[in-house]
C-alpha cells in the first residue's frame, strides 16, 4: 500500500510538471514584454502624419475657394457697374463724333457763304440733339436716383420691422425665463424652506421638552436628596 501511494503521488507530480511546462510557453507568448511593438508604433505615426497632411490639404482647398469665389465677386461687380455705365459712355462719344465731323466740314466750306450758313444749321441742330439726349440721360439719372432713394427707404423700413421683431423675440423669451423662474421657486424652493422650518420646529420642540424633562429630573432629585 505504501508503495503505492509513493507511486501515485510521483505520478501526480510529474503531471503536474508536465502542466507546468505545458502552460510556460503560453505565459511567455502572452507577455507584452516580448511583443514587437515597433510596427504597430510606426502605423500610428504614419496615420498621424496622413491626418496631418489631410488637413493641410483640407485648409489650402478652401482658401483656394475663398480666394476664387472673392476674385468672381468682384468681376461680376465691375461687369455689372461697367454695363450700367457703357450706355452713357457710348451717347457721349457720339456726340463728341457728330460735333468734329460736321465741325470739320464746316470748316473746309467757309469760303462759301451758303455752305456756311449750312454748316451754322447743322450745327444747331446737333446742339438740339445733343441737348435732347442729355435731357434724356439726365431724365434716366433722375429715375434711378429716385429708385435708389426708394430702395434705400425700403431697406431701412425692413431694417427697422426686423429690429422690431428681434426686440419683441427677446422680451417674450426673457419673459418665458422669468416665468420659469418664479414657477420653480414657488413650487420648490418654497414647499422645501417650509419643511425645513418646520423639522426645525420639530426639533426646537423636542430639544424644549428635554430641557423640561431634565428641569424636571433634577427637581425630583434635589426632593429626594433633602427628604434624605
Amino acid at each position: 500500500m505504501g508503495s503505492d501511494v509513493r507511486q501515485q503521488e510521483q505520478q501526480q507530480v510529474g503531471q503536474s510538471g508536465q502542466v507546468t511546462q505545458q502552460q510556460q510557453p503560453q505565459q511567455l507568448y502572452m507577455s507584452p514584454q516580448t511583443e514587437n511593438l515597433s510596427y504597430m508604433y510606426s502605423l500610428v505615426e504614419r496615420l498621424m502624419d496622413q491626418l496631418q497632411t489631410n488637413k493641410q490639404r483640407k485648409e489650402q482647398l478652401l482658401w483656394d475657394v475663398d480666394v476664387l469665389s472673392k476674385q468672381l465677386s468682384q468681376k461680376f461687380n465691375k461687369s455689372e457697374v461697367k454695363g450700367k455705365d457703357d450706355l452713357d459712355v457710348v451717347i457721349f462719344q457720339n456726340f463728341l463724333n457728330e460735333r468734329d465731323n460736321l465741325l470739320d466740314d464746316g470748316d473746309n466750306d467757309n469760303d462759301d457763304d451758303k455752305q456756311g450758313s449750312d454748316a451754322g444749321g447743322n450745327r444747331l441742330t446737333i446742339l438740339k440733339r445733343q441737348n435732347e439726349q442729355l435731357k434724356k440721360i439726365f431724365e434716366s439719372k433722375t429715375r434711378l436716383n429716385g429708385d435708389t432713394l426708394s430702395l434705400l427707404y425700403y431697406h431701412e423700413d425692413a431694417l427697422n420691422e426686423i429690429v422690431r421683431h428681434l426686440r419683441s423675440d427677446v422680451l417674450k423669451s426673457h419673459e418665458v425665463f422669468i416665468e420659469r423662474v418664479r414657477s420653480k421657486f414657488n413650487n420648490e424652493m418654497i414647499p422645501k424652506e417650509d419643511a425645513e422650518f418646520s423639522f426645525y420646529l420639530e426639533n426646537v420642540k423636542e430639544i424644549q421638552k428635554l430641557i423640561d424633562f431634565s428641569q424636571a429630573y433634577r427637581s425630583l432629585l434635589r426632593l429626594n436628596d433633602s427628604e434624605m
